[in-house]
């Protein structure tokens, strides 16, 4: 079962970054714009010092996701930027609460991760949820 549980999860990573662009790494010093666009990882900087990441949740619910990059605070991530102008972000990211989305961030895509309390069907119904406001949204995303 855990085995037909990983091959979902990479046919379903496939199916997601086929219909996903990657994200753009946009650094900013100081503050977050106003109104955050999606696929775009942005990274906050205090006098050329990253402070944190934040980006729009990749699920589609809208909430906007704040990573301390701090390593004096918890919890911190590590933030890489790669040659290609891509970004990843150790560890993974995990909302506790709302959508409970649970994603690595690597090179600048999103990969979902199996959540170990959620049942197959559960987590069918979940992944289809996001795909559809996904598809729904790509208007939105594209622009």
């Amino acid at each position: 079962m855990k085995r037909f549980s990983y091959r979902l999860i990479a046919i379903y990573n496939w199916l997601y970054n086929q219909l996903v662009p990657a994200y753009r790494t946009c650094e900013v010093e100081g503050n977050l714009p106003n109104q955050l666009g999606r696929q775009i990882l942005y990274i906050v900087q205090e006098d050329g010092y990253p402070e944190y990441a934040s980006m729009v949740c990749p699920c589609g619910c809208g909430r906007i996701l704040y990573m301390n990059l701090i390593s004096d605070e918890r919890p911190c991530w590590n933030l890489t930027l790669h040659s290609d102008s891509s970004a990843s972000l150790y560890p993974s990211v995990w909302r506790k609460k709302d959508c409970c989305s649970h994603f690595w961030f690597r090179q600048g895509r999103v990969q979902w991760c199996i959540d170990s309390h959620l049942s197959i069907s559960q987590q069918l119904l979940r992944w289809l949820k996001i795909i559809i406001t996904l598809v729904r949204s790509s208007r939105k995303l594209f622009c």
